[in-house]
């Protein structure tokens, strides 16, 4: 919401999880447990609703957010990921006039459609596969009531081919905070990979790393290893970590980006999730060169060979691996994704937009 304050817009807040803003904050309590099991009861019988819409708003919720706008004389509502979707029903029932921005940040649809195709256990595969149609016919109800629907990257607006669809790319703030030299020779890269380990499609980037990257580049080149960077993590990845010979398992810091800044190579084999990857942007931003899968890269700008490598098998992401231990390949995809950040993911792209989405909806 810094965006639109910095635009000059009052905003009051519901339902944050954590704000740093001057903002307007309610806290209205989570559904009862009573409340989620009777909303998972009407998923199971009613194909128009999803598992996911009633864990996180309640009637509590609703009453408050009911009261807000009410009491309110607002120039627009901005419900942000598919979980308030609950929220949208609601305010279709009470005849809400004002308009509705639903910022869906990706494609929750295109996310449960990529674990059931990688998922390995049959049950798994058809309950992810039944969701995901569900959430995405839920995603076209929410393009059709809204004023205006957002998406992160490209690839997530077209994937549900909505209408009135914006994308409005992440922002990161961009000062490199440490004048490292990229273009040094080092005979001991490290490569990292960050964040929520617990996180499914995150959990399966990061076995796939321990268990079909790590042993093969050993053989090849015994200076490179592995670095495993955030909070979570099932004891059964952190002991297949351990084992391994070129994996460290680093877990939860105080500063992310401080610790991510230490390391030459960043990896994002991800292949289930949607939208765009923050790790890819994370990493751009400290000017630290991104191996990711197509899947990750395809949710961003950047251009795959120039300023992102794109991987597809454990070979192809071996043979970028050994191809930025060359300190001047490492500088030269590590720049140009720099700059792209810059015109593409800044704050001040993203108030431009902003500005033109309010005004659109306003008018």
């Amino acid at each position: 919401m810094t965006a639109l304050e910095s635009l000059g817009y009052s905003v009051d807040l519901l339902y944050p999880e954590k704000s740093d803003s001057t903002s307007n904050e309610f806290h209205p309590s989570r559904p009862s447990f009573g409340e989620m099991f009777f909303s998972v009861l009407r998923a199971a019988v009613s194909p128009d609703r999803s598992f996911q819409e009633g864990i996180f708003v309640g009637k509590n919720c609703k009453k408050v957010f009911l009261k807000c706008i009410f009491e309110t004389s607002y120039d627009a509502i901005i419900l942000v990921t598919f979980r308030l979707v609950e929220l949208l029903r609601t305010a279709i029932k009470s005849q809400i006039a004002t308009p509705i921005i639903f910022d869906l940040v990706d494609a929750f649809s295109l996310n449960y459609q990529r674990i059931a195709q990688n998922s390995k256990k049959s049950f798994a595969k058809l309950a992810y596969s039944v969701e995901g149609k569900r959430i995405r016919k839920i995603e076209k109800m929410v393009a059709q009531k809204s004023s205006k629907t957002l998406f992160v990257s490209l690839k997530d607006a077209r994937f549900l081919k909505m209408k009135n669809s914006f994308v409005v790319p992440l922002n990161v703030n961009s000062d490199y905070r440490e004048e490292k030299s990229l273009s040094e020779k080092k005979d001991d890269l490290k490569v990292v990979f960050h964040g929520n380990l617990s996180y499914k499609p995150n959990e399966e980037a990061a076995f796939f790393i321990v268990n079909e990257l790590a042993p093969k580049l050993e053989k090849l080149d015994s200076s490179l290893s592995f670095h495993f960077v955030g909070r979570g993590g099932r004891k059964i990845l952190i002991s297949a970590i351990d084992k391994s010979k070129n994996c460290h398992f680093i877990g939860e810091v105080s500063d992310i980006m401080n610790e991510v800044s230490k390391y030459d190579i960043s990896i994002c084999p991800t292949k289930s999730g949607a939208g765009t990857q923050n790790k890819i942007l994370e990493s751009v931003s400290l000017k630290i060169p991104v191996i990711a899968s197509d899947e990750s890269a395809s949710g961003t700008y950047f251009i795959p060979s120039k300023e992102i490598l794109v991987s597809r098998t454990a070979e192809d992401y071996i043979n970028n691996i050994l191809f930025l231990k060359s300190p001047l390949q490492r500088k030269g995809i590590a720049e140009r994704a720099f700059k792209k950040l810059e015109r593409v993911y800044s704050p001040e792209v993203t108030e431009k937009l902003w500005r033109f989405i309010l005004h659109d909806v306003t008018k």
